[in-house]
């Protein structure tokens, strides 16, 4: 059965207030949750007998200040919240909602197909001869039909603004005035299923009168601008003036309707049904159906509109069009200032990124004079089987202050030494190992081809990890924008940031693995935002064709891929978030690897651990500052000196810092997670581990090999200027 909870926010209604209750229970409405605004004349202990009876809440907000949205919206969601709606009706009290084909409300929302959300009541006025006392809602019978043109000579602009009908929401938020909320709006919904309002607005003078002087003292509390052509408020001013009244009675039609009226006897008849005893109070009702008593000055007042009332309507419409003209003006005005100082911020922007530039070139061209001279350097060592030997023995050790193994990084005494070694033929002291003495056959031929070899592959990976360094300095400060292979992005969906490197063939599993991703808890299905950062440019086209393929029937919302223009390693992952951070994104972002096998709830399990200024991460660890290796897992929850990239969790704030990339050393572009950990433990982040089901796969084509001896050295370099928290 359909639970239908009606919304209500009234001052000085106690004419009509009971007559409109009375209707809505008759037809079907199961509950009403009335505020009220300071009421003066009678209608807040009128909505009392009303929650004695048990049909209605009442709440009481004494403010005077068009706070309508706020204190309606606040009720819309108690419905769903506290009485388990299953639609939301906000009305104003002089309005009767009807099904617009015949029958009860509650049977036409019961008809109402699933998918609509919210959709559109049309409202038209309900009038008769202008009234000095008693009830229009007995008397007034004829609905206003009439023309824009024929509204506007009585000034009036249109005919009253749809009021929007809505399924409960926890979450809504509905506009001032009614009109609308952020639900899905349908515009076209069942005939048998439309509601329409007929809307009493003009009842007696003397209500009419008093509404007017306080609409517009709410406005002046509020200190709200209405729009120039807000009828009220033009009212308002007509009444200062003393001239409200023979346009309040033009507006009526008179006795026989007249053109542009349409005879409509709905709220009369039911009203006069319940009064006969069907009432859930009698007597409130009763009251409220007071004998009319019309104005005894009709003729007069419109004989004085005839006269002032299209000079007054002109005058109106000039100041409108005046104040429209006037507020275009400076909005102009204002949109030229913000330019121009747009236009200078940019052009600040401009010159600096020039200079920054001209600085990265300069800063290339030194590295790439550096790695040339360095290059024939090798070339000359590297000529004497002497030197090859001492390599070997330098190359392959560590000696605990230098950072790095190539040749290009040992201490410059040793490199002296080997220069001497290669002119005078020695070995170096240091070269443990023993060459035996050439013979005729062996004295051109080179003794250590492995050694050569992996002295080339050293400095040949010195010289791309610059380049590398180079490419990473200019893509920080400008982040691609990635390309959208799925769905649309939405800022709202959680995004999950993943290097791409040379498992490839993993793809559609990841993805997969990705729309499985459920809450925890409630097992809802969670809506992620994904982006790929690939450092791999033969394997685009592979993941590009897979991704399109792909089709989501999950938490995957989106899919985007970013091609890195060079292989920069892990910390592509944070110019992504870069980019996302510059559009906007707050928050957390995720971060996994591809060699890492996760569980439906391994994500919201990770999400739920993030924080302001945190990081956390399963592979989680306490370390000794001096020795990377010397090191204890992390508990779940418990503080950590280091967490890994790949099953984390991080706030944005992180990547909005400039510091993170500015300050980052060369290593850090391949070992980002200990720069990750060791710069916001030093800016005072929480890094704490999470225990979370995720399992490592392809082990083959893991770069920790490679990196071994690299984390020992980059750990220990960073302990002057970013020291471990507790060290």
């Amino acid at each position: 059965m359909t639970k239908i909870v009606m919304t209500l926010m009234v001052r000085d209604e106690a004419d009509i207030i009971a007559a409109m209750i009375e209707h809505h229970l008759a037809q079907g409405i199961d509950f009403i949750i009335a505020t009220d605004n300071a009421s003066t004349d009678g209608t807040r202990e009128i909505l009392q007998q009303y929650a004695d009876a048990g049909v209605l809440e009442v709440n009481d907000d004494p403010r005077l200040e068009k706070q309508q949205a706020e204190v309606v919206t606040a009720m819309a969601r108690r419905a769903a919240q506290k009485y388990q709606a299953d639609w939301v009706i906000n009305a104003d009290a002089d309005e009767f909602f009807f099904a617009a084909n015949g029958g009860t409300v509650a049977e036409a929302l019961g008809r109402m197909p699933a998918n609509v959300q919210s959709f559109d009541a049309p409202v038209r006025n309900l009038m008769g001869l202008p009234l000095k006392a008693g009830s229009a809602a007995c008397s007034h019978v004829w609905r206003d039909e009439r023309t824009i043109e024929a509204l506007n000579r009585v000034g009036l602009h249109a005919h009253p603004t749809q009021d929007c009908v809505h399924r409960a929401s926890e979450t809504v938020n509905v506009v001032q005035g009614n009109h609308a909320t952020d639900l899905p709006l349908t515009e076209d919904v069942p005939a048998d299923a439309a509601l329409e309002v007929l809307h009493l607005p003009y009842r007696t003078w003397d209500r009419y009168r008093h509404r007017v002087e306080i609409t517009a003292e709410a406005y002046r509390r509020s200190n709200r601008t209405p729009s120039p052509r807000h009828h009220g408020m033009r009212d308002a001013r007509w009444l200062e003036s003393g001239v409200l009244e023979p346009v309040f009675i033009a507006r009526h039609p008179n006795a026989n309707g007249g053109e542009g009226f349409v005879l409509d006897t709905r709220v009369k008849d039911e009203l006069e049904q319940l009064r006969s005893g069907q009432a859930v109070l009698p007597k409130a009702l009763s009251a409220a159906l007071a004998a009319p008593v019309t104005m005894g000055n009709i003729d007069e007042g419109r004989n004085q509109f005839a006269l002032i009332g299209p000079w007054l309507i002109s005058e109106a419409e000039y100041k409108a069009q005046l104040e429209y003209r006037t507020q275009e003006f400076y909005e102009l005005l204002q949109k030229d200032e913000n330019t121009a100082a747009e236009l200078a911020t940019r052009t600040d922007q401009l010159d600096v990124a020039r200079a920054q530039h001209a600085q990265i070139e300069a800063q290339l061209a030194a590295k790439t004079a550096e790695a040339d001279a360095l290059r024939s350097m090798m070339a000359e060592l590297t000529s004497s089987r002497a030197v090859r030997t001492a390599a070997s023995v330098f190359v392959t050790g560590y000696d605990g202050e230098t950072y790095g193994r190539g040749l290009a990084s040992l201490p410059r005494k040793a490199i002296n030494r080997l220069r001497k070694a290669a002119s005078s033929g020695r070995t170096p002291r240091s070269a443990t190992v023993s060459t035996p003495a050439p013979t005729d056959a062996t004295k051109d031929a080179d003794p250590h081809p492995a050694e050569s070899a992996d002295l080339a592959a050293t400095i040949e990976r010195e010289r791309e990890r610059k380049d590398s360094y180079a490419v990473f300095q200019q893509l920080w400060q400008d982040p691609p924008s990635p390309v959208v292979l799925l769905g649309k992005p939405d800022r709202s969906a959680t995004p999950l940031i993943m290097c791409l490197w040379n498992r490839r063939e993993r793809i559609e599993e990841i993805l997969q693995q990705l729309d499985e991703q459920v809450d925890a808890q409630t097992n809802a299905r969670m809506s992620l935002r994904v982006i790929f950062w690939n450092n791999c440019a033969q394997d685009q086209e592979w993941y590009e064709t897979r991704i399109r393929a792909f089709a989501p029937s999950g938490a995957v919302s989106s899919v985007e891929f970013v091609q890195s223009p060079r292989n920069i390693r892990g910390i592509g992952r944070f110019i992504a978030a870069r980019h996302l951070a510059n559009e906007g994104s707050t928050g957390a972002f995720l971060m996994l690897d591809d060699d890492e096998d996760i569980t439906p709830t391994s994500l919201t399990t990770l999400l739920s651990a993030g924080g302001t200024r945190k990081l956390a991460g399963f592979w989680s660890w306490r370390v000794d500052p001096l020795d990377y290796w010397q090191r204890e897992r992390a508990a779940d929850g418990e503080k950590a000196d280091y967490v890994a990239t790949g099953g984390c969790v991080c706030d944005f704030e992180l990547v909005r810092d400039d510091a993170f990339f500015n300050e980052l050393p060369e290593p850090g572009l391949y070992i980002e997670d200990a720069w990750m950990s060791r710069f916001a433990g030093h800016k005072g982040w929480d890094l704490r581990a999470v225990d979370l089901p995720i399992s490592f796969v392809l082990h083959e084509t893991n770069q920790y090999n490679e990196l071994v001896w690299d984390k020992v050295a980059f750990w220990k370099s960073l302990n002057d200027r970013y020291p471990l928290q507790d060290a």
